[in-house]
């Protein structure tokens, strides 16, 4: 039986394996030598799979960078504090 929710589910899971290997691939490597077979190879998927997601590297850079920021902005938010900024 086709399950929608779970198809849903294994697409944001690869989605996110292969936004974690490319972060680990630009911090390893660079932006100008990091490649989608390397990324594609790290995450366990073929490189068709990473253009299925993201249609290019400058893509796969930009949303694996606004992912890591939106993680450490609620990582920030959920933080309560009544102290000073510095802190």
């Amino acid at each position: 039986m086709f399950d929608e929710t779970s198809r849903q589910a294994r697409k944001a899971e690869t989605a996110a394996a292969v936004l974690e290997a490319a972060r680990d691939e630009f911090e390893r490597v660079g932006f100008e030598k990091a490649n989608l077979r390397a990324i594609a190879t790290r995450a366990g998927v073929s490189a068709g799979t990473v253009l299925h997601h993201f249609k290019d590297k400058r893509e796969l850079l930009h949303a694996a960078l606004f992912d890591e920021l939106d993680r450490t902005l609620k990582r920030a938010l959920a933080v309560p504090g009544s102290g000073p900024l510095e802190a």
